[in-house]
């Protein structure tokens, strides 16, 4: 179920990122509208997702980096912080 987690991990980032901006909520660090594009641009029914939604480990790695740095993004949290206003 790993593989499961880290899909669903990086799902879940990328509908925060997608709220970030229909709510108009600001980054907290402008720089990382670069690790968001990064994000949205992941498809998850893509080869790297073995093609059924399923990350594996070394796919993952190569996007914990952005996933960190947006979850520790004010912007991000505020928009986790209003998660009641869209479908997490």
């Amino acid at each position: 179920f790993t593989c499961v987690c880290y899909s669903m991990c990086i799902k879940g980032i990328r509908v925060l990122v997608d709220a970030r901006e229909k709510l108009h909520i600001p980054w907290g660090k402008p720089s990382n509208q670069q690790h968001g594009d990064a994000m949205m641009a992941f498809d998850t029914r893509s080869a790297m997702a073995q093609g059924h939604g399923m990350v594996e480990y070394k796919v993952f790695q190569l996007y914990l980096p952005c996933i960190r740095a947006l979850w520790a993004d004010e912007g991000i949290q505020t928009a986790y912080d209003r998660r009641r206003e869209f479908q997490l």
